[in-house]
């Protein structure tokens, strides 16, 4: 009974950080890839992109050994830092 819990909470959650993920992504798209390539594409087609790229690559991640509210943090803060970073790189080829 509790797994079914578990399961229905993670979904939820899993999907919304997959959005997060993919709207950030998105951001960098459009900074990196749309200029040079002219290739554009929505949050939606980058979440699919990420979940076919997350089957492809290997499964290890150290961060699952750490405490949970050490993972929320590196799930929250690891794109923004990511977005960041490409903020400074656009504005300092361009």
């Amino acid at each position: 009974m509790v797994w079914i819990l578990v399961i229905l909470l993670a979904l939820p959650i899993g999907l919304v950080l997959g959005l997060y993920f993919a709207w950030v992504a998105s951001i960098l798209w459009g900074w990196f890839i749309t200029p040079v390539f002219g290739i554009e594409v929505t949050i939606l087609q980058l979440y699919g992109i990420m979940l076919v790229v997350s089957l492809l690559r290997p499964t290890y991640n150290s961060i699952a050994k750490e405490k949970p509210e050490n993972q929320i943090a590196y799930y929250m803060l690891s794109p923004l830092l990511t977005l960041g970073v490409g903020y400074i790189v656009k504005f300092w080829l361009m």
